[in-house]
């Protein structure tokens, strides 16, 4: 039974293995790296904005940046069901 490892990993084991048999300089592949390493915290980071970026666009209007209608309903919507009784909505 294999265990679960994701492909980077395996490919990145794969890759020192091969390096260290072949005679690569160890500091040059651990320069390489932490090369790799900072350009996929990078790219996370990028993607992390651009999706916060989406989702303020989906739920604010673009011309005045107030709540549209998707974001009223889903905030009806969390007031209904935390609270069964509709007194907050009555408030509203």
């Amino acid at each position: 039974m294999q265990a679960d490892i994701p492909d980077g990993i395996t490919f990145l084991w794969l890759f020192v293995v091969i390096s260290l048999y072949f005679g690569h300089d160890t500091r040059l592949l651990i320069q390489e790296l932490k090369q790799q390493r900072d350009e996929l915290h990078e790219e996370v980071e990028r993607r992390r904005i651009a999706e916060h970026t989406v989702r303020a666009q989906a739920f604010s209007d673009s011309l005045t940046g107030l709540p549209n209608e998707l974001e009223l309903r889903a905030q009806l919507k969390e007031t209904l069901l935390s609270d069964p009784t509709g007194l907050s909505l009555m408030l509203v």
